[in-house]
């Protein structure tokens, strides 16, 4: 006879884990204002019924792509960049205490961990240190070989344009010339 081996409680977790953040990144499922996970044509028709009812008219009308209002879009930006840096260091500590990953995969996703945190504290640092020298706002995003800064407001002068640059390569410590500058506005 034939003796059936089912996986473990932890692998099993694992691998929903897994499906339940390939299902979101895919946009099959989202969350709703409660918190909860639902398939996204569930939360449409929730979002839907919720305006119909008059709860969050804002939604009823939403803003088309590229024609966010400047104050939202860095609200919007940094909500986004929150969501999906949450959901990678959700990954990461899964990965991390998982028992069964394999050694080398938890050592690269505690270094992962640490270059995350350490990405997240340079770019809110460097965010600060643009407003204080006189922004309303600013969104910084660093990726490999490329600094992007944006600050609301009309288009700047070169100048603007390279003392900015300039601010922030000296505290991020790189080149001035892998940040570009752009305005939202």
């Amino acid at each position: 006879m034939m003796k059936i081996r089912f996986p473990s409680r932890q692998t099993c977790q694992l691998f929903g884990f897994v499906v339940g953040m390939a299902l979101l990144m895919l946009g099959l499922v989202g969350v709703n204002r409660l918190g909860a996970v639902v398939f996204s044509a569930v939360l449409a028709r929730s979002q839907a019924a919720m305006v119909a009812a008059g709860d969050r008219p804002e939604e009823a009308n939403p803003p088309v792509a590229g024609q966010v209002p400047k104050e939202d879009y860095f609200v919007e930006y940094r909500m986004d960049r929150e969501r999906t840096r949450g959901q990678q260091i959700e990954l990461l500590r899964e990965i991390v205490n998982n028992n069964q990953s394999p050694p080398e995969t938890r050592k690269e996703a505690q270094k992962k961990l640490l270059e995350l945190s350490d990405l997240m504290k340079k770019e809110l640092e460097a965010e600060k240190i643009i407003v204080a020298s006189g922004y309303k706002d600013a969104i910084i995003q660093i990726q490999p070989g490329t600094v992007s800064v944006v600050v609301p407001g009309p288009p700047l002068s070169r100048e603007e344009k390279a003392r900015l640059a300039e601010l922030v390569a000296r505290a991020l410590g790189v080149k001035a010339a892998v940040v570009e500058v752009m305005t939202k506005g």
